[in-house]
């Protein structure tokens, strides 16, 4: 690639992107940021892309020219939806009473429990997420009744992230089979350049429960801090990959089990065992810790 060009596409990219430092803050504690909260760009109703905040609350914006609209997501406050040209420095977002008003019941830690989900098998393969992707998958009750989760378990293989890599656990509602509603419970963990083994995540400090119908749980990958520029950088990175385990079930299809989308890039989830054209399926190696 010639110099000249170089300069010509340079001058294109910055003539099509603007930049913004933005701060987002609690609205009922104006000296709390909200950390890892998500901005999802839209051109009206067009996904163009997005981008998380830090861990103080941060983002180094850098808006596409056509962009009309920022969508800014955390579990937890309500969802802020701003036209661009009245976007500020400075963001409130409003907390969600429900949650603000929930009493957490904290579970006897001497209880035993029992494992529930998928393990890592020895068919298994390595899959690389991308920032803004979500990975989940159907975990089934096999009780009568539901049951407190103690905690949410994951594999990760050859991963080359920075300590400051992170990743969120979620869950949403099951919805005859489909993924329905996210739940109002999630957790940021660091990665800590784990490079192969089993990462528990612990929830018995919260409400969550499995109900009857089971629920969808799951990783979302936020990216790598960079410390010197202080943003979260793209998982495109050499040194910022985070490889989950995945199983192959062998001679089996398995439809409306695990789903993955990008929330940069796509609104809907879609059935990654869906379009494989041999006799096999993959399934995220997902599990919890129930309370017996």
């Amino acid at each position: 690639m010639g110099l000249s060009f170089k300069i010509i596409l340079f001058a294109f990219l910055a003539l099509n992107t603007k930049a913004q430092n933005i701060q987002l803050l609690s609205y009922s504690d104006k000296n709390t940021p909200v950390a890892f909260a998500s901005l999802t760009f839209y051109n009206d109703t067009l996904l163009l892309g997005g981008t998380y905040a830090d861990e103080n609350g941060l983002i180094n914006c850098i808006l596409p020219e056509n962009c009309s609209i920022v969508k800014i997501s955390r579990i937890g406050f309500r969802d802020s939806i701003i036209e661009t040209i009245n976007l500020q420095d400075t963001i409130f977002l409003l907390e969600e009473l429900s949650l603000l008003n929930e009493v957490v019941v904290l579970p006897d830690t001497n209880r035993l429990t029992q494992f529930i989900g998928f393990k890592k098998e020895r068919n298994s393969q390595s899959y690389i997420a991308f920032e803004g992707a979500q990975f989940i998958t159907k975990i089934e009750n096999a009780f009568n009744e539901e049951r407190q989760v103690k905690s949410f378990v994951f594999y990760v293989r050859k991963s080359k992230t920075r300590k400051n890599a992170k990743a969120k656990v979620i869950f949403f509602e099951n919805e005859n089979g489909k993924p329905g509603k996210q739940l109002a419970i999630e957790k940021v963990i660091s990665i800590e350049n784990y490079s192969k083994g089993k990462i528990e995540v612990d929830f018995k400090e919260t409400n969550l429960m499995l109900p009857k119908e089971g629920f969808y749980a799951g990783v979302e990958w936020i990216g790598c801090l960079d410390e010197q520029e202080n943003e979260v950088k793209s998982i495109n990175a050499e040194d910022c990959q985070l490889a989950l385990i995945v199983n192959d079930i062998i001679g089996q299809r398995i439809l409306m089990q695990s789903y993955q989308r990008n929330i940069f890039l796509h609104s809907d989830f879609y059935d990654i065992n869906k379009n494989i054209l041999d006799d096999l399926s993959m399934i995220p190696a997902f599990g919890l810790f129930l309370y017996q």
